[in-house]
């Protein structure tokens, strides 16, 4: 998922990812895992967790989770 360098830093992001999160969460899901480098910062202001930062096609890689806010 990616917000448009034009739209960005409107909440935009932070809307698509919450609304994500409790879709899933009505369906059961208890927790969520990403991937992503450039994001990362993003991610972990929204409570994102790192679980482990890896190499990927020579380029690094951080696997995130988080528990939905019941």
């Amino acid at each position: 998922m990616a917000v448009a360098p034009k739209h960005q830093h409107q909440g935009i992001g932070t809307a698509l990812v919450r609304a994500t999160e409790a879709r899933a969460a009505s369906a059961g899901v208890v927790e969520f895992y990403l991937y992503t480098w450039q994001a990362r910062d993003f991610y972990a202001a929204l409570g994102w967790m790192t679980v482990e930062t890896f190499e990927q096609d020579c380029a690094p890689m951080l696997l995130m989770s988080r528990r939905p806010s019941l």
